[in-house]
């Protein structure tokens, strides 16, 4: 059975995809898209890192709050 990731994973992979998520919406933005496939990819990047950010928000608050 898989491990269940603890908090300060989660918080590090959030961090990881944050760092990595305004590069990318970068070059997308350069990458000569058409400007409707460049914002919706940029919004869904965006969503993705909120999506996953409410998921850690959601898991501590059932364990009973933060650290």
């Amino acid at each position: 059975m898989k491990d269940k990731k603890s908090l300060v994973e989660d918080l590090i992979g959030i961090a990881t995809a944050g760092a990595i998520a305004g590069p990318a919406i970068g070059i997308i933005s350069e990458s000569g898209l058409p400007a409707p496939l460049v914002k919706g990819t940029g919004s869904l990047i965006g969503i993705g890192l909120l999506s996953g950010a409410a998921n850690i928000v959601e898991k501590v608050t059932k364990k009973g709050g933060f650290i």
